[in-house]
């Protein structure tokens, strides 16, 4: 027992040294060669394969015993990026930096890591100063899923589903919230989380269900009293895909925490387990839902007394808004703007945008790629989309817009999701970043995201596009969408104008767009021909080809005429 009690106490003191004098870490800058800016969730390998990944600095602490102070080749990946020849040898010494450029091949730009333990802990083991609030464990989160948020009373509010913790295996099933600040925030810098808490580890918003329960759709609206109120859908679930059942709950401000408001006799089909998003239809406010089923298809008055009646709620259909009935199809049809390919889209997030002046989404095709899309309507019709990230063989589920965040009058928007390997069949998972949230940045005024957009038949034969319709105070008139074009201000190599009126793919070798990439390959092109009083895609004997543009994918007229004839949206 003595030599034992001898031999423990050598260990301590041998500890003790090498913890008080250990040779520094050397710093590896992994940078987006375009911005300059760190690359979160990079992994480097080495030729033993020892791996690392970046921190939300794009940083990698090395401290190898035997790899220190010489030339090291590290294999560098990172999904939507890509190293020179796959890697690069760097000079590796203890208290000095190395940097590795990385080109960017995805139009998304990935800013940084929002939840979990060790956003930002490479750099702070090699002494780059990092945000205050996560220098430790924020909220004792270590990992949590699917986000909402909405301004509420001049600050962010912001859910999360189930959360993990670091002292036991079940976290909070209950929901996790948390507030930060809007005036003066940074989103291309982080975010200022701060959860609310009960103890050291988050507070359940929800706790009276007593049972694992999620909350979406958050909704700002005046109580009877005209105080500003928060309210979100709810859903106990019983398992996945399985509800037990749903309602509204209201945040009380007093006790930190959501209480009852209205609890439906049925779950709704489809549930509004999504984003609410505002829209001024028909001279009325609303608030419409778009979530797993794309297309923004339900909506509900947006007052106090209406979101709590089921049978309030409207579907959009074929024949325009009905009562809330449950069941239906949905009537959006998505093509991948490359291929032509129709895309599965699992679920969609829809906002404003000013810069665009349309509707936009940002869309979840699994197991962990995001598409951006554009329409004329919040209902539509949503059809070409353009992939903007990946995640190679993970999950990145519930893609969510942030239009408060939007910069340059919506030039600049943010958008985040939950990466995580569940449903990819990924055996590897990524260290500290999986089951948390990613931010990204988009640029709307990049090539790559110019789009077509419907081309509409009115009564009289006219063919005009959304700002054409607009101006000649039209919608009623529209009875058709025969083809898609690209407006005459957005662009594209190899596209051609057509008298002012749209753009089109040109006949001749393709383009190559802004990402060296060849265009019009798709097989959604459809040829276009000059015929007597305009342009038709039908081929008729002695016309002339012009060019060709795409297909419309659908057969139905997803207008939301109501919203497009309001002036602007709040």
């Amino acid at each position: 027992m003595l030599a034992e009690m001898r031999w423990l106490a050598a260990c301590v003191a041998i500890a003790a040294v090498f913890g008080q004098g250990g040779p520094p870490s050397a710093r590896i800058r992994v940078v987006d060669r375009q911005t300059g800016r760190g690359v979160p969730l990079a992994r480097l390998e080495t030729t033993n394969k020892i791996t690392a990944w970046t921190d939300s600095n794009g940083v990698v602490a090395w401290n190898e015993p035997g790899l220190m102070d010489r030339r090291i080749y590290f294999k560098v990946e990172s999904p939507g990026y890509s190293a020179p020849e796959g890697g690069k040898t760097v000079q590796v010494r203890g208290g000095e930096e190395a940097v590795i450029l990385l080109d960017r091949e995805q139009v998304a730009e990935r800013l940084y890591r929002l939840t979990g333990q060790g956003i930002f802990r490479d750099s702070e083991l090699t002494g780059v100063a990092v945000p205050e609030a996560y220098r430790a464990l924020n909220g004792g989160v270590m990992g949590q899923d699917t986000v909402r948020a909405a301004v509420y009373q001049g600050k962010v509010f912001w859910l999360w589903g189930d959360t993990d913790r670091p002292d036991g295996p079940l976290g909070n099933f209950n929901t996790t919230a948390a507030t930060s600040e809007l005036a003066g925030a940074d989103p291309a810098r982080f975010i200022d989380l701060r959860y609310f808490l009960e103890g050291t580890f988050v507070k359940p918003m929800i706790p009276w269900t007593r049972r694992m329960t999620w909350m979406h759709s958050l909704m700002t609206l005046k109580d009877p009293s005209g105080h500003e109120r928060l309210v979100a859908y709810y859903e106990v679930v019983k398992t996945l895909g399985v509800i037990e059942r749903a309602g509204l709950a209201v945040f009380d401000d007093g006790k930190r925490e959501f209480a009852p408001l209205a609890e439906f006799p049925i779950a709704p089909k489809p549930p509004l387990e999504a984003n609410a998003f505002a829209v001024r239809a028909g001279g009325r406010e609303y608030f419409y839902f778009s979530g797993l089923e794309p297309g923004g298809a339900v909506r509900v008055r947006a007052d106090w007394e209406s979101v709590q009646k089921i049978g309030a709620y409207e579907r959009f259909t074929v024949d325009g808004w009905r009562p809330f009935a449950g069941g239906g199809a949905g009537l959006t049809s998505y093509l991948d703007f490359e291929t032509g390919q129709a895309l599965e889209v699992k679920c969609d997030s829809i906002a404003w945008n000013e810069f665009r002046q349309r509707w936009i989404a940002v869309l979840q095709v699994m197991p962990g790629e995001v598409y951006y899309a554009e329409a004329d309507s919040p209902t539509g019709p949503w059809a070409y989309a353009a992939k903007v990230a990946t995640h190679g063989r993970y999950t990145f589920y519930w893609p969510v817009t942030h239009p408060f965040f939007d910069r340059a009058g919506g030039r600049e928007i943010y958008f985040e999701g939950t990466y995580t390997n569940a449903f990819s069949g990924n055996p590897v998972i990524t260290p500290r970043y999986d089951y948390n949230q990613l931010m990204y940045r988009l640029r709307l005024d990049d090539e790559r995201l110019h789009l077509p957009a419907p081309v509409y038949r009115l009564r009289d034969g006219r063919l005009l596009m959304k700002e054409g319709v607009s101006a000649a105070r039209a919608w009623s008139e529209v009875v058709s969408i025969p083809f898609y074009a690209l407006a005459p201000d957005r662009g594209r190599e190899g596209t051609t104008v057509l008298e002012g009126t749209f753009r089109v793919a040109q006949d001749q070798a393709p383009g190559r767009g802004a990402a060296g990439r060849e265009s019009w390959k798709s097989a959604a092109l459809i040829p276009l021909y000059r015929v007597e009083g305009g342009y038709s895609t039908q081929p008729e004997k002695g016309v002339q080809r012009v060019g060709r543009v795409w297909r419309n994918p659908s057969g139905v007229l997803a207008l939301d005429r109501e919203a497009l004839m309001e002036p602007r949206q709040r």
